[in-house]
């Protein structure tokens, strides 16, 4: 383990303070958004908030954690919801790759099966395949489980070299909502992977939230997914613009004002009310690709766990730490038995 006076150990309570505050100010913004809807007569509808975050990066996955608990205290009805493969849950178990459309019709009645979203929680813990800020996101998991948070996972499916897999039914009804061919391999990556995905996100959510009554349904995502004025994504074509081009009530989330004054001149799809930006928070990643020395913020994940953990204590989370007795793998080994010994494994080759 490092030494608890390792760099960034020092700025723990300023850190804490201001994801704290940040977080505090992105639910005063979204519940005043959902009292506004209400007092206009839209209190049987969803409002869907986008919230940008970089991957990477610690404080945001913190950030959301205290969004999320202070969202669900004011308003039960919250649901959570994540860029991450809705066939994840499959994927992990299965003996060999998913690749035809009986894989993935068993792949989505095993994620039905899990209508809140807990085995396939558990099973993101489990994972030790997670390079980006893998330790924090699996205690933003754990906290969803221990405050029993329903949670989907609503991103298209995509193989190993991050092409969008068409054999996936919504995955294909996603490419052709976004006008792209279902014939040729498109990246996740590309603008028009991209806005399938967005597709496939918005209507997954909407289908998530219908099924749960929910009042409020969050949808963690990269910042160019929230309303793609970023790196050239037609707004239009982004989460927000598609949520609202159904009608639906929306509150975009950014993870920080960008320099472009112009930038939200340009989110032509979406009304100043609409729009709210996290306050200022440390920027720290956590990044470890394989056979790479990492050459962001934390040399391994045992700083990372150090740094996490003493952020959720004093941002009054402390509760929903993991066992520091134990050890990640053990950590992992125990989440990994529970999913197998509730779900059996999926094997795609059979019939």
């Amino acid at each position: 383990m490092p030494s608890p006076s390792f760099p960034f150990m020092a700025s723990v309570d300023d850190h804490a303070a201001a994801i704290l505050t940040a977080a505090c100010g992105t639910a005063r913004a979204i519940l005043a958004r959902r009292a506004a809807l209400d007092a206009a007569g839209r209190e049987s509808e969803t409002l869907f908030v986008p919230v940008g975050e970089l991957h990477a990066g610690l404080a945001h996955k913190l950030h959301m954690m205290a969004l999320i608990t202070r969202l669900q205290a004011a308003e039960p009805r919250t649901v959570f919801c994540e860029e991450a493969p809705h066939h994840y849950l499959a994927d992990l178990l299965s003996s060999r790759p998913l690749q035809t459309g009986a894989d993935f019709a068993r792949a989505a009645a095993l994620r039905d099966r899990d209508p809140d979203g807990r085995l396939t929680l558990m099973a993101r813990i489990s994972d030790d395949c997670y390079i980006e800020a893998p330790y924090t996101a699996a205690a933003l998991y754990k906290l969803l489980l221990d405050s029993r948070i329903r949670a989907r996972f609503t991103d298209c499916a995509h193989d190993a070299e991050n092409r969008l897999i068409a054999a996936d039914g919504s995955t294909r009804a996603a490419l052709r909502a976004a006008g792209e061919s279902t014939r040729f391999p498109v990246k996740v990556r590309d603008i028009n992977g991209v806005a399938a995905r967005n597709e496939h996100m918005t209507l997954m959510a909407a289908q998530f939230a219908a099924q749960h009554n929910a009042r409020i349904a969050v949808q963690l995502c990269g910042n160019n997914h929230v309303a793609g004025a970023m790196a050239n994504y037609d707004p239009a074509r982004s989460l927000s613009g598609c949520w609202k081009r159904e009608g639906k009530p929306v509150l975009a989330v950014f993870h920080r004002k960008p320099d472009d004054p112009d930038f939200f001149r340009r989110l032509s799809v979406l009304d100043r009310d609409e729009i709210a930006v996290k306050g200022p928070m440390p920027d720290l990643w956590a990044y470890y690709p394989p056979g790479i020395k990492p050459t962001h913020s934390f040399s391994n994940e045992d700083e990372e766990r150090l740094y996490t953990d003493a952020v959720m204590q004093r941002m009054g989370l402390g509760a929903y730490c993991f066992d520091g007795a134990r050890s990640l793998e053990a950590i992992r080994d125990d989440y990994c038995a529970r999913v197998r010994h509730a779900v059996p494994r999926l094997r795609p080759e059979a019939a």
